[in-house]
């Protein structure tokens, strides 16, 4: 398991790590002995220290005791350093426009030195020009308008830039809640007393039209880059025995998503949507790439920087990012 702790502004993160084990099993005949059975997982925790910050990772070992950290390889005691093609890794939430730029340019950096295959997204979108969250706020609004964050052709035109700009890697991209913002906007939105009419217009024509069944912001993605993949919100994505399609946001039967109600599906899912990073037996959750403060989440505040790498024997990791980096290696 793995929880990251709400800590107030100037405190480091606190967090709680369960290391695993390194003995068999030997469970009692009963439905909790099967149940820990089940979840036993051979592994341990990576602490380096860093000028008093603490970088962490949770290893898992596959049955044979082999494991993977980060580009390294350990097999019979023998330690490689790898060539890398790892299979996927799965960003925090992005919400570009409201991205943290050290901690996104820290995570393409490590897309690029695994050789991932693919690179998930969640919340590509952040949605301040079409929030509806701060629709009948006018000092949001007038903020809005003086920045230039009203403008939602920009702030799409911005995604396709940064997808675009990363030609070289490919991005698949999950259905989201604030993709789902210009899509809420349309349908409920008068355009004539909006400050994007014209935007309006060609996005509720490509919907008339049924042009996006996956949402507008998918259409865009698709029409207008070349490396990128979009799922709908119904959609299932298996890889290397981890569900990647849900963003986190929906449970069952359409309630509100948390991990405590993944872990109880029938399948491994790794899911975002909270900012903050968690882990408790099969359900992995990323944290964010956004900046830690958004006017959202005052208080004290659990959100970390980290993503989640796949590696090839199918175990998961937490790369926590911290000050732009996440390792001391």
């Amino acid at each position: 398991h793995f929880k990251s702790l709400p800590v107030l502004d100037d405190y480091p993160n606190k967090l709680l790590l369960t290391t695993g084990a390194i003995s068999v099993p030997n469970y009692t005949d009963t439905k909790v002995g099967a149940k820990g059975n089940f979840h036993h997982t051979y592994g341990f925790v990576i602490v380096e220290i860093d000028n008093d910050i603490f970088h962490t990772r949770q290893v898992q070992c596959s049955e044979d005791g082999s494991f993977y950290d980060l580009d390294f390889y350990v097999n019979n005691g023998v330690c490689k350093k790898q060539t890398c093609n790892y299979p996927a890794i799965v960003f925090g939430d992005l919400h570009y426009g409201s991205h943290d730029e050290l901690s996104l340019k820290t995570s393409l950096k490590m897309a690029r030195k695994f050789g991932v295959n693919m690179v998930v997204l969640h919340d590509i979108f952040d949605g301040k020009s079409v929030n509806h969250h701060e629709l009948n706020n006018p000092f949001a609004q007038l903020k809005n308008e003086e920045s230039g964050d009203f403008d939602l052709e920009k702030e799409i035109n911005a995604i396709l830039d940064f997808i675009n700009k990363n030609k070289k890697l490919f991005f698949l991209v999950i259905s989201s809640n604030h993709d789902d913002f210009l899509d809420r906007w349309l349908k409920n939105t008068d355009w004539r007393k909006s400050l994007n009419k014209r935007a309006y217009l060609k996005f509720a024509n490509i919907v008339a039209n049924g042009e996006a069944p996956k949402g507008v912001i998918n259409y865009v993605l698709e029409k207008y880059t070349k490396n990128t993949t979009c799922l709908s919100l119904n959609s299932s994505f298996r890889l290397h025995g981890w569900e990647l399609s849900q963003h986190g946001h929906l449970g069952t039967n359409g309630s509100r998503g948390s991990v405590a109600q993944f872990k109880n599906l029938n399948t491994k899912t790794i899911t975002a949507h909270s900012h903050t990073p968690a882990r408790e037996d099969g359900s992995v959750v990323v944290g964010t790439l956004t900046k830690k403060r958004l006017n959202y989440n005052n208080g004290a505040s659990s959100w970390m920087h980290s993503n989640v790498l796949i590696y090839p024997n199918g175990k998961a990791s937490h790369l926590n990012i911290i000050n732009g980096r996440y390792t001391t290696l």
